[in-house]
């Protein structure tokens, strides 16, 4: 993934995190193997909770700090969520 990053040098994961889920959201059937195995659905959580920013700052307002900023370095784990994805598929693909 590539992020932008403002001139202070804050990260907006956002956009990428949003496009990735924007792919997702527009094949629902090809992804739906992955979400319904409960031993990978987690690996969306980082870029679910990068994409949907705004909706789980909401979800995180009143939570103690370390939670919020545990949530707010999210991004870091697309990378290795990324990876393990790709993996995920590879193991599962079917044959052509």
């Amino acid at each position: 993934p590539i992020y932008m990053r403002t001139d202070d040098g804050t990260v907006l994961a956002q956009p990428w995190a949003a496009g990735f889920m924007f792919a997702v959201k527009r094949w629902p059937v090809a992804w739906r193997p992955m979400f319904e195995r409960n031993d990978h659905v987690g690996l969306m959580l980082p870029i679910i909770a990068c994409s949907e920013a705004d909706e789980v700052e909401k979800l995180m307002a009143g939570q103690p700090p370390d939670v919020r900023d545990h949530v707010g370095r999210a991004y870091h784990h697309i990378p290795e969520a990324v990876c393990r994805i790709r993996d995920y598929w590879r193991r599962h693909q079917s044959p052509r």
